[in-house]
């Protein structure tokens, strides 16, 4: 639930600069203008009111899945659990749901931005100040401790090499072998009760 609304902020946000910068071009006539004596909105061609008519789609979309992100956040009880609770509900993982009605608005800005479309190039959309996650790492943190613990073992083995390679009597290198495995038991087992803790 904590990665969903890290995505959540996130996305919003490059909705809402998407969004400004449509507003932006509107208000210099990229999208047509207004024909008075016909009472219509004249569009400037058709590539733009495809465009147009794929943004509003888009944009329409990815509030539907906004809402369903924003109905799940609200209603939920435990924040001891915030950060392990799988982000679904009764229609499923809303996370997912989130990303693939995002991806539209993606297509859309990329599209917007060749030049046959004409979107004028002070209007497009930047983002400055995405919103950083802040829910922790699980699948990171299990990765760094797995480097860690290879670390051990890569820097034991290299010592026990060493042993080898050197001239010596097989039962000072068998007892190194030994003392070489302890100190990785050790390594391995002070990392793991981090590992619980959190």
């Amino acid at each position: 639930m904590h990665e969903l609304w890290d995505l959540a902020r996130a996305l919003s946000y490059q909705a809402g600069q998407l969004q400004k910068g449509v507003i932006c071009a509107h208000g210099k006539q990229w999208d047509g203008t207004f024909d008075a004596t016909t009472n219509t909105w004249v569009s400037s061609n058709a590539d733009v009111t495809t465009w147009l008519d794929n943004y509003n789609n888009a944009y329409a979309a990815f509030g539907v899945a906004l809402d369903r992100a924003n109905e799940a956040m609200s209603t939920f009880v435990s924040w001891a659990l915030w950060d392990v609770t799988p982000a679904t509900d009764a229609q499923g993982n809303i996370f997912d749901a989130l990303v693939k009605a995002f991806d539209p608005l993606i297509a859309c800005d990329l599209s917007l931005r060749q030049p046959s479309l004409g979107f004028p190039k002070d209007c497009y959309p930047v983002y400055p100040d995405i919103p950083q996650p802040t829910a922790p790492d699980f699948s990171l943190d299990a990765y760094k401790m797995a480097s860690a613990v290879t670390g051990a073992v890569d820097s034991a083995g290299h010592k026990v090499k060493e042993i080898f390679d050197s001239d010596g009597v097989m039962l000072a290198t068998a007892s190194i072998i030994m003392v070489a495995g302890a100190v990785i038991a050790v390594q391995v087992v002070s990392l793991l009760p981090k590992a619980r803790g959190r």
